[in-house]
């Protein structure tokens, strides 16, 4: 999971990221409250019973931080039947009202993944991401 990757980064030695791709997800922070009344970042929640994502926030590491969060693509269902269908959406608008890198492509549906009208503007995300980091 990249978020996992993201947080851990430097204590597990794992090389410098040069992007991300979140795939029918949102921060690693979606789904992270008990029971009750939704804790504000994550109210109002579109479908309760498939778990909320929170507003304005990506990964823990860059909460509190000014460190630049790896250029971002986010691939989301606009009817996404196993998440929040606002994860990607939500991780979208908070990396873009920080300026940071980020791009965004929901496709119609509810399926939870990529599907194939995704997959040519994933590889030219990795094919630029790799270019850009390697020069």
């Amino acid at each position: 999971m990249a978020s996992l990757i993201v947080d851990q980064q430097v204590s597990i030695g794992f090389p410098e990221i040069a992007g991300l791709i979140l795939i029918a997800g949102g921060s690693q922070l979606c789904y992270a409250y008990n029971d009750g009344p939704l804790p504000a970042p994550f109210a109002p929640c579109y479908d309760e019973s498939l778990g909320c994502c929170p507003r304005g926030i990506t990964e823990a590491r860059f909460m509190n931080s000014k460190e630049t969060h790896p250029p971002t693509l986010l691939c989301q269902a606009v009817d996404d039947e196993w998440a929040d269908i606002n994860a990607s959406i939500f991780y979208f608008d908070t990396l873009k009202n920080r300026n940071q890198a980020a791009a965004i492509i929901t496709a119609k549906g509810r399926h939870h993944g990529i599907i194939s009208g995704q997959i040519n503007p994933v590889v030219t995300f990795v094919r630029h991401t790799i270019t850009s980091h390697v020069q």
